[in-house]
């Protein structure tokens, strides 16, 4: 029972993130989506996008990136809020945004 702190659901929040994770590398989209709120709302630098949007997205970008890794860092769960500071990395290879297929690998912090 949580004694209104959130510390019940703090491991329940640090095994989702594990979960999501686990399912972006394992190019599971069903996974990552099963991760998320029905009514969920990615924010990004493109735009805003309900949870179909995500699922568009995650295709996307394993087409262009197909070996692309997300490496969790660090997660910081603090009752019923849970961040993590991810090292995303891959491979262009196919078309994305418009850009052409460069070969080149990326890496990115998120």
């Amino acid at each position: 029972m949580d004694g209104g702190d959130g510390s019940a659901v703090e491991p329940a929040n640090r095994a989702l993130v594990q979960r999501y994770y686990d399912a972006c590398n394992s190019h599971d989209i069903a996974a990552v989506l099963a991760c998320m709120h029905a009514d969920c709302i990615h924010y990004s630098r493109l735009s805003e996008y309900p949870k179909h949007g995500v699922e568009f997205a995650f295709h996307v970008t394993y087409e262009a990136f197909p070996d692309l890794k997300w490496t969790l860092k660090q997660a910081v769960v603090d009752g019923p809020w849970a961040a993590g500071l991810v090292f995303i990395e891959g491979t262009h290879l196919g078309s994305y945004l418009g850009m052409p297929v460069t070969g080149n690998r990326i890496g990115v912090y998120s």
